[in-house]
């Protein structure tokens, strides 16, 4: 049986458990910090559709890299692109990660 929908929501398990994770939203986190996307919110097709264009989806590493107290933006290297991106709340708050290293 999946444990995940393709966005990366736990599915419940035959007898209705859900699993237990130390996911908590890309907003949350500071420079030098590390994460893997876990899941990302799917209430909004059109973010979907930006944030699969930009690679973050389920298991994508991110490498925090500035953030901006004055507007809560993060500065975010993404795998497999070059360039840093800046990525803000209403992006961030959407994307739930796990740290890494």
């Amino acid at each position: 049986d999946p444990l995940h929908d393709p966005h990366g929501d736990p599915i419940p398990t035959r007898e209705l458990h859900l699993p237990l994770t130390s996911e908590v939203p890309l907003s949350q986190l500071r420079p030098p910090q590390d994460a893997e996307v876990r899941r990302v919110r799917d209430g909004d097709p059109e973010l979907l559709r930006y944030l699969s264009e930009m690679g973050i989806k389920p298991q994508a590493r991110l490498e925090i890299i500035e953030y901006s107290p004055f507007d809560n933006n993060l500065q975010v290297r993404i795998e497999g692109r070059e360039e840093p991106v800046v990525l803000g709340p209403r992006v961030t708050n959407q994307v739930y990660v796990e740290l890494v290293g």
